[in-house]
């Protein structure tokens, strides 16, 4: 089975490994995993400088995953603007799910 979708993503072929932006640029290293009160599920991130961020795991912006390796995100070009701020934003899964919902709704016109 190739690896590149959520359903794929085992803990722990991730953990200890970066989290890396399709821009090439590094969120932080993968601590851990768990729901986050919106719904969705999320990545603990420690950055470089101690923070802990938790990041949105949706399909859409999974580019790529290397087992044991990194996992590369395209997230929303505002939740990366966020996150490269320091800020943590409260409702990162509304964020997501709203650019979701944009891109497919441009894919079917």
């Amino acid at each position: 089975m190739p690896h590149g979708f959520v359903e794929d993503l085992c803990f722990y072929e991730i953990a200890g490994c970066p989290l890396i932006f399709s821009d090439g640029s590094t969120l932080g290293i993968i601590e851990g995993i768990k729901r986050h009160r919106g719904g969705c599920e999320v990545l603990l991130v420690t950055t470089e400088d101690g923070r802990e961020i938790k990041f949105p795991i949706y399909e859409q912006i999974i580019v790529e995953f290397r087992p044991y390796d990194c996992l590369i995100v395209n997230p929303p070009k505002d939740l990366m603007k966020l996150y490269l701020e320091g800020v943590q934003p409260r409702n990162l899964c509304d964020i997501v799910e709203r650019e979701v919902a944009a891109y497919k709704m441009a894919e079917a016109v």
